[in-house]
């Protein structure tokens, strides 16, 4: 049997390290998105020690490419007074034939770099998160406007979302230049479920036009509707996606405290085109429909 157990502390006091720290790492490195490509997060909560355990399990090995070599990995939250010990863990037995190789290998040349540098992103951007940045809330009465969107879905990882929104605007901006719509303001995404139990959230990419003629007609994925209208707080996220998380919890926050109740679902507008604005630099609205 061959067993790599790799392990590093990250010091942090974040009392919603857990939930941010499983949303960031499924692209910090090919380490952690591997964690983070398991279909469910199994959480156990025991109370005198504080300990917060995720197993992360992959497919059995007899249904995967290799089915020669029965591999399990998985992640261990220890939570103590200065912060949360992360272990990452790989291990796996090699049938008798398979064995003679592990002669000339070895695995913790073969994927521990990979291991700790995974961790060592994790550390920076925990530790990054810590504090959450101040943020100006301001209530504002939104108009509707016509929209093109696709219904999507997809797992918390950022790179799977990225890939689908970014295909959801193809899709869209492609039919745009057939039909000759205008657009009439910056693309948006519409969350329409989101959990961390089951790892999934659920959002519309959608394109605000000027107008959608009556005669168009629609085929595919591409649905029309109307957005919404009527009271709702905005903020505006600077920097990191990875970090939007932080900037979601101070708006909801402030909805609790200021007695306000949610109406509908929330929605991102995308400010800035990656493409010319520096990740640091790039602007994303927030809003909260609320009464």
């Amino acid at each position: 049997a061959n067993k790599l157990i790799k392990g590093n502390n990250i010091d942090t006091n974040s009392e919603e390290f857990k939930n941010e720290a499983q949303e960031v790492f499924g692209d910090l490195g090919p380490a952690g998105s591997r964690m983070f490509a398991a279909e469910q997060i199994i959480k156990k909560r025991k109370e005198k020690a504080k300990v917060v355990k995720a197993i992360l399990a992959e497919d059995d090995a007899k249904n995967s490419m290799d089915d020669k070599i029965q591999n399990r990995y998985g992640d261990l939250y220890e939570k103590g007074e200065k912060g949360v010990q992360l272990t990452w863990y790989d291990e796996g037995e090699f049938p008798f034939m398979s064995r003679p190789m592990m002669l000339f290998m070895d695995m913790e040349e073969q994927i521990g770099p990979s291991f700790e540098q995974g961790l060592a992103d994790i550390k920076k951007v925990c530790e990054e998160m810590e504090t959450a940045p101040a943020i100006e809330i301001t209530e504002e009465m939104v108009e509707s406007v016509p929209i093109l969107y696709i219904e999507e879905s997809s797992s918390l990882m950022p790179n799977e979302i990225s890939a689908k929104m970014g295909e959801a605007y193809g899709e869209i901006m492609a039919l745009m230049g057939v039909a000759k719509l205008e657009k009439a303001a910056a693309p948006r995404a519409i969350t329409t479920k989101y959990s961390m139990e089951e790892m999934v959230c659920d959002f519309n990419p959608a394109i605000p036009v000027v107008e959608i003629p009556q005669e168009l007609e629609l085929s595919g994925r591409i649905q029309k509707g109307a957005s919404y209208a009527g009271k709702a707080l905005k903020t505006v996220h600077t920097g990191n996606y990875m970090n939007l998380k932080v900037t979601y919890d101070a708006m909801l926050k402030h909805i609790e405290e200021k007695g306000y109740e949610i109406n509908g679902n929330s929605w991102e507008e995308y400010i800035d085109n990656p493409e010319e604005v520096e990740e640091e630099n790039r602007r994303t609205n927030i809003y909260f429909p609320v009464k």
